[in-house]
């Protein structure tokens, strides 16, 4: 009699992120395409997108290649973060569209391997007072992702997170953003930046 194998409980892989790039328009429109932009690759994309203007903006659609993102988390309307599985592309069109035209636009896009657990995130929070900060509960391999918007062209860098991406605009707003992944739980993490405007922090598991 031949004993049976012992077999290990299945366990989710940890997130882990990877920045690809950003892209910018300053075009004054609603829609802001960003064609052939790269993606990398993985088992998931991240989208962060942030539109400014004089006047307050909204989201209508954050799409790739056509297809909606599988979940969008709205900050100040114009700034959005959306998530889905990797098309495996290589590049592809993303397109940001408002309800009304904006002034300039900026994209980041990172790459997520691992196991999620759902497109739903487990924290998502703005904070709009100076200084610019969040507490969050990580649980061990979540991912963070964080956006900074100053009203003026003085960049920042991160606390608590990566800074990938920390540049003005048309001499006029500073966008900044930023990722992290907890290799263990935190029940206490803090993401602070010194961008004056707000800052959206979102994380999935």
């Amino acid at each position: 009699m031949f004993p049976f194998p012992i077999i290990a409980p299945a366990r989710n892989r940890p997130l882990t992120t990877t920045f690809v790039g950003i892209a910018t328009n300053t075009a004054n429109t609603a829609t802001y395409t960003y064609a052939s932009t790269n993606i990398g690759d993985g088992d998931y994309l991240v989208v962060g997108a942030a539109a400014l203007s004089g006047v307050p903006d909204s989201t209508a659609s954050l799409k790739v290649d056509g297809v909606d993102m599988s979940y969008l988390a709205f900050a100040g309307g114009s700034v959005v973060f959306g998530i889905m599985p990797h098309p495996k592309t290589g590049t592809a069109s993303i397109v940001h569209s408002l309800n009304s035209a904006s002034n300039r636009s900026r994209i980041a896009v990172w790459t997520i391997n691992g196991d999620l657990n759902s497109f739903t995130p487990v924290v998502e929070t703005v904070d709009n007072s100076t200084p610019l900060s969040a507490d969050v509960a990580l649980a061990e391999g979540s991912a963070l992702y964080a956006v900074g918007i100053s009203t003026n062209t003085t960049t920042h860098s991160f606390t608590g997170a990566t800074t990938d991406s920390s540049a003005s605009i048309e001499s006029l707003n500073a966008f900044n953003f930023g990722h992290y992944d907890a290799a263990s739980d935190e029940p206490s993490h803090t993401v602070s930046i010194g961008a004056n405007s707000f800052m959206e922090v979102i994380v999935w598991r």
